[in-house]
């Protein structure tokens, strides 16, 4: 195991020595540059995927937990059809004037256009 450790340390060393020698390489105005440029780039780009990233997943795993109790389950029926459970009726109840809207709006406005442009044919 101490042998591992050795080689282990042994890399580091190595690669924190060749760092060393790269950065004596550049002229520090240039590093200075380098440093600052890698970081803006990591705060225009890396941090906002870093952050959805986490916020994604945070949230799907609020949702699974949310979607997995039982009052979202649905339930079965006497006679074996499913039903809607309390909480989905509640809510589709208290908002079926918006999902109705947002289902036949479409429909109604391509009613309207073709009514339009048949009265206008027309007459």
């Amino acid at each position: 195991m101490s042998s591992i450790n050795a080689l282990a340390s042994f890399e580091d060393n190595v690669k924190a020595k060749l760092k060393n020698m790269v950065a004596e390489l550049i002229p520090d105005e240039r590093f200075n540059l380098l440093v600052h440029e890698s970081i803006r780039d990591f705060e225009e780009n890396h941090i906002r995927d870093l952050v959805k990233k986490e916020l994604t997943k945070h949230f799907e795993a609020m949702v699974r937990e949310e979607m997995g109790r039982p009052e979202w389950q649905a339930q079965w029926g006497n006679s074996g059809q499913v039903l809607a459970s309390d909480v989905i009726r509640k809510l589709i109840t208290e908002n079926s004037g918006t999902i109705l809207a947002n289902m036949m709006s479409r429909v109604v406005e391509d009613m309207v256009f073709q009514l339009n442009n048949h009265v206008s044919r027309t007459y």
